[in-house]
């Protein structure tokens, strides 16, 4: 979308989907339910003299996501719930 001549807000997303997460050979737990990840960016440049700034949500549904470990790690590895970020870019 171009706003005043110059200016640019682009909005994208990305999509994580894994249907089962699953154990190395000899580990004996069931496998991990599958997970769905969304993130979605919306990055503005162009208004500003000095570079661009973003914003973005990752992990937009706070989904209960868990990779595999071995069976040394009780719970397997969870991976991060919702996530703000705010990311500056500067041009010199």
């Amino acid at each position: 979308m171009d706003m005043a001549g110059t200016s640019r807000l682009r909005v994208s997303g990305q999509l994580n989907w894994l249907e089962k997460g699953a154990r190395s050979s000899g580990d004996q737990r069931d496998p991990l339910p599958g997970y769905t990840m969304v993130d979605v960016t919306a990055r503005y440049s162009g208004a500003l003299d000095f570079g661009e700034v973003a914003f973005g949500i990752r992990n937009l549904l706070d989904e209960d996501a868990r990779e595999p470990t071995m069976t040394a790690i009780p719970g397997d590895l969870p991976l991060a719930g919702r996530q703000l970020f705010v990311d500056l870019r500067a041009r010199f």
